[in-house]
């Protein structure tokens, strides 16, 4: 899922292919993401900066990075299944102390939520609080990204642009294809589950 003012790396298609080739027949796999893991889920928390000190390049994350989220087949049809159903029954998608929840709840005052110019992500946040799956993240050297966002006034920003919030990597390296059989996992809290 790629947004207009996105800017993706000469390597982010090598990288997911390696990514959804290693990972695609996990059942804790929901998909990879380009994008750098900076929010902590979490209301309170800090930024996680790209990954937290102790973990290697590739890690899980509860928390979907829809900038550049490259979902498994298998995790999206079940994933839309249910948002249909969840959809109909009226009830909100809230996951009580997570900072995307406040955004969702302030958004439905100013009339954006639910609607097109709602947070899909909102959904997938409860899907994941009820059955548990992980996307996978690149923590790359240098503060570096797959996917950079130029912050264009629209959803995510008000203000004008001041420019890409991360450089893109450049060259192909073993670091970022360093996928571990068995990825350490971060939770709502940005920490080691």
């Amino acid at each position: 899922i790629l947004e207009d003012d996105l800017a993706v790396s000469k390597q982010f298609w090598r990288w997911l292919r390696l990514c959804h080739a290693l990972y695609d027949d996990r059942r804790d796999f929901a998909g990879c993401t380009l994008q750098r893991a900076d929010l902590c889920a979490l209301s309170g928390c800090p930024s996680l900066k790209g990954g937290p000190e102790n973990v290697g390049p590739i890690f899980m994350y509860k928390l979907v990075g829809s900038w550049g989220f490259s979902p498994s087949a298998k995790h999206w049809k079940n994933f839309s299944e249910w948002g249909r159903k969840f959809r109909r029954s009226g009830e909100k998608p809230y996951v009580e102390g997570l900072l995307p929840t406040e955004w969702y709840k302030r958004f439905e005052k100013e009339g954006r939520c639910p609607g097109v110019k709602c947070m899909w992500t909102m959904h997938h946040i409860k899907y994941i609080s009820q059955y548990p799956a992980y996307t996978v993240y690149l923590k790359a050297p240098h503060s570096m990204t797959l996917a950079s966002n130029f912050r264009e006034p629209g959803l995510h920003y008000a203000k004008p642009s001041s420019g890409p919030d991360h450089k893109l990597v450049k060259d192909w390296s073993p670091f970022i294809a360093s996928f571990p059989e068995e990825p350490l996992k971060l939770g709502w809290n940005g920490k080691l589950t």
